[in-house]
């Protein structure tokens, strides 16, 4: 056999040998709540886990696991024991539990349209009413695709107004999409629908002349994004870094941008250095359900 083959074939040997000579990347199980894929099937949930956890490894060297954790609440419980690593809050649900947990601790946030965050309830340009108290006994439409923080905003202006959401909407309605829910609106199949602000604006770019039939009755501040997040002392400062470094860029790749197209966010962005004041008037606009 020829030497220079000799050669190459050493040094292959020689890198398989090395390769499986190192330790094993450990994984790190990031956790994702359930209710932020409320209209996705399992199926898809599972066809979306693979291509991201692509995109962790190449951007970060890191070995991850994507897992649905129940609620809120669990994601506390399990990342204060380790259990997931990193898990990813909806921002105003971060900071209920930061109340709970003095130990936990934001990495990264989720970047999205700032449009997104806004709540808006929405009904026919013609209807009478000045906002949600007067509009007991109305038909709502929420598709199941409709944000948390939007169901939240609906459920304390209901409460404000004195009721719960199913006292002031008995009839709910869920059309299959967004856009469903708002052709419901204007065709007097619903009175009233919640959306965010870039769905709305989505539906005037489809359907100017059927936007123009709609109006925003009441319409929210907005909310914060969601956090990843991680509990102090169970996930080392390296692991850290190259979390926050790799997926700081993973935008940039085209499998990057391509998966977060799917998950409707444009990136990952540092924690601002006013982080602590927006959770703290996230509390104080949304008290804690306890």
């Amino acid at each position: 056999m020829p030497r220079h083959r000799i050669a190459i074939m050493t040094i292959l040997v020689a890198a398989a040998l090395t390769a499986a000579a190192a330790p094993a990347e450990p994984t790190v199980r990031i956790g994702m709540l359930k209710s932020m894929f409320r209209e996705v099937p399992p199926a898809m949930f599972n066809a979306m886990s693979t291509p991201f956890q692509t995109v962790v490894q190449s951007q970060t060297g890191l070995k991850g696991q994507l897992v649905i954790v129940e609620s809120a609440e669990a994601m506390r419980q399990q990342l204060t024991t380790g259990e997931v690593q990193l898990g990813v809050f909806h921002g105003f649900e971060f900071a209920w539990m930061k109340l709970k947990e003095k130990s936990l601790e934001p990495l990264m946030l989720v970047s999205v349209n700032p449009n997104m965050l806004q709540a808006v309830v929405v009904v026919q340009k013609d209807c009478s009413a000045k906002g949600v108290a007067e509009c007991r006994g109305q038909k709502l439409a929420m598709p199941k695709a409709t944000k948390e923080h939007s169901r939240l905003f609906l459920q304390r202006r209901c409460r404000v107004n004195g009721g719960t959401c199913n006292d002031f909407f008995p009839t709910l309605q869920e059309p299959p999409s967004i856009e469903d829910a708002l052709d419901d609106v204007v065709d007097g199949v619903s009175q009233v629908a919640v959306v965010d602000k870039a769905a709305l604006q989505m539906f005037e770019r489809r359907k100017p002349g059927r936007f123009a039939r709609l109006r925003i009755l009441e319409s929210s501040e907005p909310f914060p994004p969601s956090v990843i997040a991680f509990g102090k002392g169970q996930v080392d400062v390296t692991t850290q870094d190259k979390f926050r470094s790799g997926m700081s860029t993973a935008h940039d790749t085209a499998l990057g941008k391509h998966l977060m197209g799917l998950m409707k966010i444009t990136g990952f962005e540092p924690v601002p250095a006013n982080f602590d004041q927006r959770m703290a008037e996230s509390v104080k606009a949304y008290p804690p359900p306890w």
